[in-house]
């Protein structure tokens, strides 16, 4: 979905009683500004002690997890020869470990977050 569709998307008021009326010809746009948008804008990071940025990364509904991960790892190390020299970069914080231990032979409906860190110096 795009984010101008957004404003199409009919309001539906909820009466005194709690029975739904029928749609509105009002849309989100109607009542308030649509924008793509941060899920947090204050967000301070460090990583052992040190200022870093953070990198959060989510599964599509109905992907592989593993899969997923194996994807982000792969990607981080080929980045990773275009870093700065003294630049690198942490994996922080994945959830597959507890996905391959549950089911070894590969559960893929749960949703991994991947958080990379950079510090900012070595």
């Amino acid at each position: 979905m795009e984010v101008d569709e957004f404003g199409d998307i009919i309001i539906k008021p909820v009466s005194a009683r709690g029975t739904v009326r029928p749609p509105a010809s009002c849309g989100w746009r109607d009542v308030g500004r649509i924008e793509l948008g941060s899920q947090q804008y204050d967000q301070s990071c460090t990583l052992n002690g040190k200022p870093s940025v953070a990198l959060s990364i989510y599964q599509c509904p109905r992907s592989n997890a593993i899969k997923t991960a194996q994807g982000v790892y792969a990607k981080m190390e080929e980045l990773k020869q275009r870093f700065p020299e003294g630049l690198d970069y942490q994996i922080v914080y994945d959830t597959t470990p507890f996905i391959k231990e549950i089911d070894p032979g590969g559960v893929q409906d749960a949703a991994p977050t991947q958080s990379c860190s950079w510090p900012w110096s070595s």
